[in-house]
């Protein structure tokens, strides 16, 4: 193991089945990263994501989908890897810099096991999920939910305490939840992420959030999801009276009760 590769992150960019994957796009951006990284690529789209040349020639390790779980997949990328901290990231997001990675990864340095960054809107897109992203990842504050999309883990942690195996949507935030892992929040690592998806994929991603919560042990009750939904329309309605937006004020209802009931019946999934 050389002091080199210890100091430098890996980058693990994981394609997920759907395909949609650009790699120009982030190629652009991931090829420019200050300080240089070991990328790893974790091909789970069956050969539809199409992988630009020079970026399967970059990459120190091309994983493809044989079958295992996507928990399983990471723990052998991590194993074969000399790197000490190791970044996470999917299609789903788009590094804004050329020092996003750096900066992912620099809380690692000073003992954190975990980070995240913030999540910013791409441009145009639905004003309800614009508004979540807002809430969930703010300028400055305390760690919102860490996700696969975007997240730094320590090597060390990971060998110690491998990610789950069995299915589940987002290993890193089952890990966490397991772990009782407290993630670092870096408002200065932007990437832009997706908000404008239709209410159908909205209500899949809920789902499968609940699921891994409810695989972590972290289920709430129906209550309790219910008295979120209302709180979280209430926000919508006022957002809506704010921004002067009436015409709108019809959706809330339909977005809360996509996000709520996808994770209610997810939790559900999750426990059977």
């Amino acid at each position: 193991m050389t002091s080199e590769t210890q100091k430098i992150p890996a980058a693990v960019l994981i394609l997920p089945p759907d395909g949609k994957f650009h790699s120009p796009d982030i190629w652009s951006i991931l090829h420019r990263q200050a300080g240089g990284f070991d990328l790893v690529i974790i091909d789970r789209s069956h050969g539809a994501a199409k992988i630009l040349p020079v970026m399967a020639k970059a990459a120190v390790s091309l994983i493809r989908d044989e079958g295992q779980t996507l928990g399983a997949q990471l723990n052998q990328a991590v194993r074969g890897l000399q790197n000490d901290h190791v970044v996470f990231f999917t299609d789903r997001v788009l590094p804004t810099h050329d020092h996003w990675l750096k900066r992912l990864a620099e809380p690692l340095t000073h003992g954190a096991d975990a980070a995240f960054g913030r999540n910013i809107t791409a441009p145009g897109g639905n004003y309800f999920i614009i508004e979540d992203l807002r809430r969930r990842y703010p300028p400055q504050g305390a760690s919102a939910a860490l996700t696969i999309d975007q997240c730094a883990i320590s090597r060390a942690a990971l060998i110690a305490k491998p990610f789950p195996e069995e299915p589940v949507h987002d290993p890193a935030a089952v890990w966490c939840w397991r772990n009782g892992v407290a993630p670092v929040y870096v408002p200065e690592a932007l990437a832009m992420q997706d908000s404008y998806l239709p209410l159908k994929e909205v209500m899949q991603n809920a789902r499968v959030y609940g699921a891994d919560r409810a695989a972590a042990g972290k289920r709430p009750g129906l209550a309790a999801e219910l008295a979120t939904a209302l709180r979280e329309l209430a926000g919508d309605i006022g957002y809506c009276i704010a921004k002067r937006k009436p015409q709108y004020l019809w959706y809330p209802f339909l977005y809360r009760a996509a996000i709520h009931w996808g994770i209610y019946s997810g939790q559900m999934r999750g426990t059977q």
